[in-house]
């Protein structure tokens, strides 16, 4: 599959390049079934792609939970102070008070807009964890919140899911594969002369699923759900949206001039860091051909701005605020963490977990190695990602 090929040229590079490296397997074991399936998914055959394609797409019609107990239809947005779109995870709920979004990524800002009584329309995109495992769950806290909140209207984007939708959906994906046909294969093979490394198989299997298989269709259903959203002519405030430069990020800013007249602001939610690839948007002048961008980025701190400087985005269309994010775990370490470090420990590490729970099974036992075979005294905080259960 992909990950053999990406150790084989990882391998390669090494040799060449005279770096020696450890490389971890995954230590979770699949099922044949799991193994075929597996196979089939990272497979870059073209009727297997277009197979998984179709078929990631007519899923949504036979979700119980999709069509079910559907919620009072969100067809457009509403006249609104303001718009903010996110992920429907990563929530801070108080199960001992009366229902009310709290979002680790948006800290104290929900409450702030409430108590200023600004009237918003906030668009979740709900993601499976741990927390909210099942979407019918998702419809259930979101019909909470509006019961409980007069200036505050929450949706689930993919509430937003019709015939229609998966219609014009159809249609965005037959023409992703046209241009997915119109790929110039010689600068793929241009990328090996140049660097030296053998990646043109690697990246040509990626390509080929992200215009063919499940990837585009993902990505059309994206342009469609917000296209949905402009069906109405409404007026609304400003936009503002977790930025990660993800796929529904560009569907979003691609459609947010027939939503609104009013600005969009990117909003990264967490530090940006030089390994943080998806930032690298390439040079700051914009052409026909550029991926649409937000208005203005707001980010948290100065280390964050001068790493989307490096990466190509104007320094003039970006500006820091207060990282509200972060309060609550100032607070934390300020009132509980002191007394808990041990005065006679030398070396303290802190690891920050992983997003796969497999990784994080990796992270534990090189704990483990480390605490057995280093000397000196040593202290190791761990703090798991959101999304896990470890």
């Amino acid at each position: 599959g992909a990950d053999a090929q990406l150790v084989s040229i990882l391998i390669d590079w090494g040799t060449k390049a005279g770096v020696r490296g450890l490389i971890h397997k995954n230590p979770m074991k699949l099922s044949a079934r799991q193994s075929v399936l597996e196979s089939l998914r990272t497979s870059s055959a073209f009727p297997i792609l277009i197979l998984f394609g179709v078929g990631a797409l007519s899923k949504h019609l036979f979700k119980k939970d999709m069509w079910g107990g559907r919620l009072k239809k969100p067809d457009g947005l509403a006249k609104s102070d303001l718009v903010l779109v996110d992920y429907f995870a990563n929530l801070s709920v108080d199960k001992n008070s009366a229902v009310k979004f709290q979002s680790n990524y948006w800290g104290k800002l929900p409450a702030m807009l409430g108590e200023a009584k600004l009237s918003c329309q906030w668009i979740h995109i709900y993601v499976q964890t741990p927390s909210i495992p099942h979407y019918s769950d998702a419809k259930k806290i979101i019909r909470e919140l509006n019961e409980n909140d007069a200036h505050q209207v929450h949706s689930l984007l993919q509430e937003r899911i019709s015939f229609r939708v998966l219609l014009e959906a159809l249609r965005t994906y037959l023409r992703i594969i046209n241009l997915g046909f119109q790929i110039d294969k010689s600068e793929i093979q241009e990328f090996d002369e140049a660097n030296k490394i053998g990646v043109s198989q690697l990246i040509r299997q990626r390509v080929r699923r992200a215009y063919f298989g499940a990837p585009a269709i993902q990505n059309a259903l994206w342009m469609a759900l917000f296209a949905e959203l402009g069906k109405h002519d409404r007026s609304t405030g400003p936009c503002l949206y977790l930025m990660e430069n993800q796929p529904w990020e560009f569907a979003l800013l691609s459609n947010w001039r027939l939503l609104s007249n009013e600005p969009i602001y990117g909003v990264p939610h967490s530090t940006i860091r030089v390994w943080d690839l998806p930032y690298a948007v390439g040079s700051g002048s914009l052409s026909s051909s550029s991926p649409p961008r937000p208005d203005q980025v707001l980010v948290n701190g100065p280390a964050s701005g001068r790493q989307l400087v490096d990466n190509g985005i104007d320094a003039k269309d970006i500006h820091q605020v207060e990282a509200l994010r972060y309060i609550a775990v100032r607070k934390a370490s300020q009132q509980g963490s002191r007394g808990s470090i041990s005065s006679d420990t030398k070396t303290q590490l802190l690891v920050i977990g992983e997003y796969e729970e497999a990784m994080v099974v990796t992270q534990i036992d090189l704990m483990n190695s480390l605490l057995l075979t280093h000397s000196d005294p040593l202290q190791i905080i761990f703090r798991p990602h959101p999304a896990t259960t470890t």
